[in-house]
């Protein structure tokens, strides 16, 4: 009873969920280090 549309986009979500940690990831990081330099 699996609806192969719903998998699609339950995969679609999940790759741009993914992506959008790793991008907040890498920005937290670049701003952690310029508060850092800024704050020292």
């Amino acid at each position: 009873m699996s609806n192969p549309e719903r998998s699609e986009e339950t995969k679609l979500g999940d790759g741009r969920n993914r992506s959008f940690i790793y991008f907040f990831a890498d920005n937290k990081s670049i701003i952690y280090k310029l508060l850092k330099h800024i704050y020292r």
